[in-house]
């Protein structure tokens, strides 16, 4: 009993604050998990294996940093893990939860990865991988100065306070129109003309709903 006792104890110190993250409680049984290096595949109700135990939900609030953070090196809630978001796919992650990371969080943390000093990380990352800390820490300093140089009218804002889904929602096609140069605007219709901005589908309007930005 002490040694179940100490694992656990061990998990929980490893694992973000609690109100970083939200699992939702489901009337089944703890899901079976199938090891996967460091993280794991969770079987839901609905028979498939997922990337995220069932219930999982995004961070609520979370800032930029922490989300980078997960990014990169995923996420843990006690003794479960989720593996980096950025290995995250469509048919592995549930369809509401997948639409939600999709709207609110993947756009940003993805035009990170262009900063120069990003742009080999990727080959690196796998399911088991962990960048340490004070790698993390200088990397995410490197991306968020590369969105200050693509997005030039963010600089005059507290967007040291936003959430990640609040940089989202600053950096879509409609404000770039809206607040950019010359130069950001001709970059951001190249981009929806060649079908790599992805936050617009008919017009000016983004393609996800307006709740997808609470959390």
């Amino acid at each position: 009993m002490d040694e179940v006792v100490a694992r656990i104890e061990t998990a929980m110190s490893q694992s973000l604050p609690t109100n970083q993250r939200c699992i939702i409680q489901s009337p089944r049984t703890q899901a079976a998990a199938i090891a996967s290096d460091s993280n794991r595949l969770y079987e839901h109700a609905d028979g498939k294996m997922y990337f995220t135990p069932e219930g999982y939900e995004l961070p609520e609030k979370a800032s930029l940093r922490a989300a980078f953070r997960m990014w990169i090196n995923g996420d843990s809630f006690n003794a479960n893990t989720v593996r980096p978001f950025i290995l995250w796919s469509v048919n592995k992650v549930p369809h509401f939860l997948w639409k939600k990371f999709r709207a609110g969080w993947y756009d940003v943390l993805r035009q990170m990865m262009k900063a120069p000093e990003l742009l080999a990380l990727e080959a690196d990352l796998s399911d088991s991988s962990r960048v340490p800390e004070e790698d993390l820490a200088r990397l995410f300093d490197e991306g968020q100065k590369y969105l200050l140089s693509q997005y030039s009218f963010l600089a005059n804002r507290s967007y040291q306070k936003w959430t990640v889904t609040t940089w989202s929602r600053q950096t879509i096609f409609s404000s770039i129109m809206k607040f950019g140069n010359e130069e950001e605007k001709a970059r951001a219709n190249a981009q929806k003309i060649d079908g790599t901005d992805l936050t617009v589908r008919n017009g000016n309007e983004p393609w996800y709903s307006k709740h997808f930005f609470d959390c």
